[in-house]
């Protein structure tokens, strides 16, 4: 799966989501940006989220 630059990731679940929730995974948080449903027949059993790192002024400020 080729995933644009736009996401820093994917994940592939079962749980119902929402765009504009956060997840950790090791260590990193992140926001949904987008989530897309997989459905079987008529009935949602996947989610695709598309993951974005939250936007953080305070690291941009500490790089310059």
């Amino acid at each position: 799966m080729c995933i644009p630059d736009e996401y820093d990731a994917f994940l592939l679940t079962q749980v119902f989501v929402d765009q504009e929730d956060t997840a950790a995974w090791q260590s990193k948080h992140y926001r949904l940006k987008e989530v897309e449903e997989i459905y079987d027949a008529y009935v949602p059993s996947y989610r695709i989220a598309k993951l974005v790192t939250p936007f953080k002024p305070w690291t941009i400020a500490l790089k310059r």
